[in-house]
């Protein structure tokens, strides 16, 4: 627990420099604490990788907890400076208390006679002439706050983030349990809950993202577990946390609906809006709707900050602040367009099978609702974050410590010149370090689908409870198609590139670290061209397996071996592969080889004789199998 000491010095810096010079009106402060923050707080996180594997599951949980409470406690201390959107949720909270209902009323409406806390808050509303947008579950906490504050104790803005504080914790168990739940390291769960993006933004700034994040988890959750009322109700009460989150609830609906039935999609749904409904009943008021509207109109028309997307193609279309026509109408309806397509696209992508799918899904909605927006405030991206760190799409991470750079629009000394520039240096190593992880995950899902498509080759000759060993299995995920055919597999490489749970051994390339005859099947997918020497390989898998399917390149004419070289290395050079020696044969080639190794082949076929000449043979060991040459 000596980790306690630098996690509770960074939480006092936290709040003692935060009370001292405002970040808002210090910025060049604030931005070396929080920098500072998170280069010492990624060094810790690194340094408790190597050990945490020695924790307990519970252990972890309450260390996790533990640390992330200490930092947030300290961004609790700090003094509202980042936004002043909490004085709205404490006056909304104020209403609720004395009875009246929120939504009634423009603040400038119904101040006259107003309590003196009211009168006192009033002041520091940013937006006093706008119906409240915040929906009921929202409401019900901000009235819980201005209770707490009536006890004296704390301010109502400070009782309010207290709340937030509770919530963000929750979400941080609800983390590492998902984690654990989906076979991903809990180790991960550092990056959310020691990340200064996150203190900062939901706690110290205090909003409303921090109620959303725990249901938006119980979100993912439900939906892998296929409990479709469960998942309507966690929809239901994160909508009436944060409306936002309805741009994701498609993805979780056909998810469920691949997964379970079409049926439990319409369950699902059905229970998200009655819990919808049911909270909007309790605030209900003829005007509701009418001023709910208005105030979204005046927000898209009038609002717009930190949105390259947004102004890119203002500025296409010839838009210069000040001396054209405000050109947002014509904008807006081609983003909501787009936004609504990438919905639909991380929608139907959803098999219901794979968690990946979800969470990339879940992610590129609520993503793509955000960057296409007209308003990218930081504490935004916080829902984004946490369904990316999952999805284990780091660039949202990044984005993350990028985007505090959005206050420097705030600052006088900044001139308007500048914006673009200061939108670039967010924006840009984003989007670069983004799209170098969609290519890597496009790369892999076509290694997972070649994968699936060898294994169905490969199946036809096997048995049912024999043990397989895959040589050469790079990412592993030929004998991963395998376990999930329920097989028992082990992997061996001469590298370790093993991106599934299954066990994997290394070894060099002659002598397999297994005993006599400890395998049924030895599968070679592709191998024996890649080997140094394929002769060796192939009698140490006659030592340690009855049985081999051999999937292999060949070629026929010299011409032939020549593109076949060309092309195998270019698509190897894409996997992040060394250059490796290719000992290409002719299946007239091969035969041979096979029988002095001791093998007799019982099983020939060719699989294709296009631009790339596949092959497959079956060979038995004749040592095993009795069989003479």
């Amino acid at each position: 627990m000596r980790i306690l000491i630098p996690i509770a010095l960074i939480a006092a810096l936290t709040a003692l420099v935060s009370t001292s010079y405002a970040p808002r009106e210090h910025l060049a402060i604030f931005f070396a604490l929080f920098a500072s923050s998170a280069l010492v707080l990624a060094a810790l996180a690194w340094r408790v990788r190597a050990r945490f594997a020695a924790q307990t599951p519970r252990g972890w949980l309450v260390f996790v907890v533990l640390t992330a409470a200490v930092l947030r406690l300290g961004a609790l201390a700090a003094p509202v400076s980042l936004s002043d959107d909490v004085y709205r949720y404490a006056w909304d909270g104020e209403l609720v208390l004395e009875g009246q209902n929120p939504y009634a009323s423009r603040p400038s409406q119904v101040l006259e006679g107003a309590p003196a806390t009211r009168q006192s808050l009033y002041a520091q509303l940013n937006s006093p002439d706008y119906h409240t947008l915040y929906p009921p579950l929202a409401q019900a906490t901000f009235a819980l706050g201005a209770g707490i504050a009536r006890l004296g104790v704390l301010s109502s803005e400070r009782a309010i983030r207290l709340l937030f504080l509770l919530a963000d914790l929750a979400s941080v168990v609800l983390l590492v349990r998902l984690l654990a739940m989906l076979g991903r390291s809990r180790w991960l769960a550092l990056l959310y809950a020691w990340n200064p993006f996150v203190y900062w933004e939901l706690i110290a700034g205090g909003h409303t993202e921090a109620l959303l994040i725990p249901w938006l988890l119980l979100m993912v959750g439900f939906a892998l577990r296929a409990k479709p009322y469960h998942l309507g109700l966690a929809i239901g009460l994160g909508a009436l946390s944060k409306l936002t989150i309805l741009a994701g609830a498609p993805v979780l609906g056909w998810y469920i609906a691949r997964k379970h039935s079409f049926v439990a999609m319409i369950a699902a749904a059905s229970t998200s809006i009655a819990t919808i409904a049911a909270g909007y009943v309790l605030f209900w008021h003829p005007e509701l709707l009418a001023n709910h509207q208005s105030s979204f109109a005046l927000y898209a028309e009038t609002f717009s900050f930190n949105a390259p997307i947004y102004y890119g193609a203002l500025h296409l279309l010839g838009y210069r602040e000040g001396i054209t026509d405000p050109m947002g109408h014509l904008v807006t309806p081609w983003l909501t367009l787009i936004t609504v397509a990438t919905v639909v696209c991380a929608t139907l992508a959803q098999d219901g099978r794979d968690p990946r799918r979800l969470l990339a899904g879940l992610t590129a909605a609520l993503a793509g609702y955000l960057l296409l927006s007209p308003v990218f405030h930081p504490w935004y991206l916080a829902p984004v974050l946490v369904c990316a760190l999952l999805a284990r799409t780091y660039a949202f991470l990044l984005l993350g410590l990028l985007v505090a750079a959005s206050y420097l629009f705030y600052a006088p000394s900044i001139p308007k010149d500048a914006h673009a520039s200061i939108m670039a240096a967010q924006f840009i190593p984003f989007s670069v370090v983004l799209l170098v992880e969609v290519a890597r995950k496009a790369l892999d899902a076509i290694l997972r689908q070649r994968a699936r498509d060898k294994f169905a080759t490969i199946a036809a000759h096997l048995s049912p409870g024999e043990r397989l060993l895959d040589i050469g299995a790079g990412e592993g995920y030929v004998g991963l198609s395998a376990s999930e055919a329920g097989f028992e597999v082990e992997l061996v490489d001469v590298s370790s590139r093993n991106r599934t749970h299954l066990r994997a051994a290394t070894y060099d390339g002659r002598t397999l670290p297994f005993a006599d005859g400890a395998f049924d099947v030895g599968i070679l997918s592709y191998v024996l061209h890649h080997c140094h020497d394929p002769d060796q390989v192939i009698r140490e898998a006659g030592r340690v397996c009855h049985k081999l399917v051999i999937l292999e390149t060949t070629y026929i004419a010299a011409w032939d071996r020549r593109l076949t070289t060309f092309l195998d290395h270019s698509a190897n050079r894409l996997r992040g592969m060394r250059k490796e020696p290719l000992n290409f044969d002719t299946p007239a080639g091969w035969r041979p080889r096979f029988r002095a190794a001791g093998f007799e082949i019982t099983h020939f076929e060719w699989l294709g004789k296009g631009i790339h000449k596949h092959v497959v043979f079956v060979l038995e060991n004749r040592s095993a199998a009795g069989l003479v040459s």
